[in-house]
């Protein structure tokens, strides 16, 4: 359980390490809120809230895009208008990952993110697997949080810079 509450900050750090920092675009700075949808049972959908600066979202990029040098291909983005296509390849425990991702903008206070995936050979029982992921600038970050917080389902909140998380009422 701990491990699917945790796929939406995986998924953000996914979307800043299968792109260099330089060829996507910052986040808004202030609140936003995630809407992750999997085809897999496994990972229900989510949603989360997230608070950023841009101090914070160039550090998210930054630190997704190093660990994915470890393990991933380098991908090479390709942006026509409002949309970002990349794919790559990652290899975990000698299982290759083939991944394409479609980022679509719309304006500066929303996009959606599709990820498609092929795990060679299946890992657990999954060979392929789609993920979409919407997200909504909603205005300022909430009164108590600060840039890097997020809150995931339950209300679990924890700081992707410092991760030590919290319930509600800690």
């Amino acid at each position: 359980m701990r491990a699917l509450a945790c796929l939406p900050a995986a998924a953000l750090l996914l979307a800043g390490a299968s792109a260099q920092a330089d060829t996507m675009p910052h986040r808004k700075a202030g609140l936003w809120e995630v809407h992750m949808n999997s085809q897999d049972q496994r990972m229900p959908q989510s949603t989360m809230q997230f608070c950023i600066d841009a101090s914070t979202d160039g550090q998210m990029m930054n630190m997704g895009a190093r660990r994915a040098q470890e393990n991933c291909t380098k991908p090479t983005p390709h942006n026509s208008g409002n949309v970002t296509t990349m794919d790559f390849q990652c290899t975990m425990a000698g299982h290759r990952q083939n991944t394409h991702i479609v980022f679509t903008r719309q304006g500066d206070d929303a996009y959606t993110m599709e990820m498609h995936s092929e795990m060679v050979p299946p890992m657990r029982g999954m060979g392929q697997h789609t993920m979409v992921e919407t997200a909504k600038w909603m205005g300022p970050c909430k009164a108590g949080m600060q840039p890097g917080d997020m809150i995931m389902p339950g209300g679990m909140k924890m700081n992707v810079l410092n991760p030590h998380p919290t319930m509600p009422g800690q």
